[in-house]
């Protein structure tokens, strides 16, 4: 059993090898357009709990009138005991 494996995986290693500038060229491929694909994922991306809700939610009208009377909060603290 372990013979068919060093045997697989030798031979797998020789053609990595003699193919590596492909083997990179398609890496690089598949890198940009996963790239592309996360940049068009997280463009349209909201973080405002407001943009989820219906506009006339109680908790949204709330929001909207208590939140120019606060100050601005840009970060986050969340501490667990």
């Amino acid at each position: 059993m372990s013979l068919d494996l060093e045997l697989i995986s030798g031979r797998l290693v020789r053609w990595l090898i003699r193919a590596r500038q492909g083997v990179l060229g398609c890496a690089l491929a598949l890198t940009a357009l996963g790239t592309y694909f996360a940049v068009r994922l997280y463009q349209d991306l909201r973080s405002d709990v407001e943009e989820l809700l219906p506009v006339n939610a109680p908790s949204v009208v709330a929001a909207k009138t208590v939140g120019p009377l606060l100050h601005n909060v840009n970060h986050l603290s969340v501490v667990l005991e």
